[in-house]
C-alpha cells in the first residue's frame, strides 16, 4: 500500500513523519531503519508516528530503537499537527509521548517554517536505574545525569572535549551502567548565557541538534550554579540555536524552529518493507 509522508527537521535533526493510522500492522522498527537509511531510504535521524486525535507522537531512531522522547521531533510533530488542512490557526496543543504529555504552542513564520514552544515538566537529576546524579568517565571526566523523560549524561568542557565526543560517543552511550543506553552532551561556555553543545544521541550518533539534550544541558548548568534559573539561555548546536529556560520548579521551556522539507509517498508492504519514495 502507498503511504503519504512528510520530511521535517528541527535544526538539521531530521525526521520522516507518518500518520500512524495509515500504516499497516507490522514491524515498525524495521520500517524505521529502512526509511531512515541515508542511501537506500528517505534518509533521517528518526521516524515519527503521529496520531492526530488525541495528539500523540511515537519515536523510532534510525537504528530501529524506540526512545521515550525527542525534543526536536516533538516540535516537528506539533508543527505537522498545526499545519494540517482544515485545522484552523495554530494554537496550544498537548501532545502525548512515551515520556508523558507535553504542552506546546505553535506559530507559523512561513508556509513551511514554524516556531514551536515546548514545556517539559518532568526534569530531574539522575536517570532511571542509576542512583547518583553524577557519573565518572575515563574519556571526559565527571558528568551530571539528567532525565528529560529520556536519559542524558552532561559534561562541561571546551572545544577539545566537544570534538572528542565523535570518537568516544559510542563507548559512552553503551556504558554498562546504563542498560537502556544514554544520550551524551558536552557543553562549552561562550558567554554567561550562551553555550555551545555537541550531542551524541543513542541510536543515531552525532546529530545536528537534540532538543531534550539542550534542555538537559540547561538544567544541569543551572543545578551546578553555572547558569541562572528562570533566565533564557542560548544553546548553540551544530544545526543552530535553541532558546532554553530552566525553571527552579524543575520545568524547562524550549523555543525552536520546525521546518517542512518535502512531502511524498512510499510503497509499504504488509511486512513493513518499503520501496523507493515518490515525489
Amino acid at each position: 500500500m502507498q503511504v503519504r509522508f512528510e520530511k521535517w527537521h528541527g535544526l538539521g535533526n531530521d525526521f520522516v513523519l507518518v500518520d500512524e493510522g495509515l500504516l499497516p500492522d507490522g514491524d515498525v522498527a524495521r520500517l524505521a531503519s529502512t526509511l531512515c537509511h541515508r542511501r537506500n531510504g528517505i534518509g533521517a535521524d528518526g521516524l515519527l508516528l503521529i496520531r492526530p486525535d488525541p495528539p500523540r507522537m511515537t519515536v523510532y531512531n534510525a537504528d530501529g530503537s524506540k526512545p521515550e522522547m525527542c525534543g526536536n521531533g516533538l516540535r516537528c510533530a506539533a508543527a505537522w499537527l498545526a499545519s494540517r488542512e482544515g485545522q484552523g490557526p495554530p494554537g496550544p496543543l498537548r501532545i502525548q509521548t512515551d515520556a508523558g504529555p507535553h504542552a506546546v504552542s505553535v506559530e507559523s513564520t512561513s508556509c513551511d517554517s514554524w516556531v514551536v514552544t515546548v514545556r517539559f515538566d518532568t526534569l530531574r537529576m539522575g536517570v532511571h536505574g542509576v542512583e547518583p546524579i553524577m557519573a565518572e568517565s575515563e574519556a571526559l571526566g565527571a558528568g551530571l545525569l539528567v532525565s528529560v523523560g529520556n536519559p542524558h549524561w552532561v559534561f562541561v568542557g571546551g572545544r577539545k572535549e566537544r570534538e572528542r565526543l565523535a570518537t568516544v560517543g559510542a563507548q559512552l552511550e553503551r556504558d554498562a551502567r546504563f542498560p537502556d543506553r544514554i544520550n551524551v552532551e558536552v557543553a562549552e561556555q561562550v558567554s554567561p548565557n550562551h553555550w555551545k553543545v555537541t550531542v551524541w544521541e543513542r541510536g543515531c550518533g552525532l546529530t545536528q541538534a537534540c532538543g531534550t539534550g539542550a534542555c538537559a544541558v540547561a538544567y544541569a548548568l543551572a543545578s551546578r550554579g553555572e547558569a541562572p534559573w528562570d533566565s533564557e539561555l542560548i544553546v548553540e548546536l551544530p544545526g543552530g540555536r535553541l532558546n532554553i529556560t530552566p525553571h527552579r520548579t524543575g520545568a524547562v521551556t524550549m523555543v525552536g524552529s520546525a521546518v517542512r522539507v518535502f512531502r511524498g509517498a512510499i510503497d509499504i508492504a504488509q511486512d513493513h518493507s518499503a520501496q523507493r519514495p515518490n515525489d
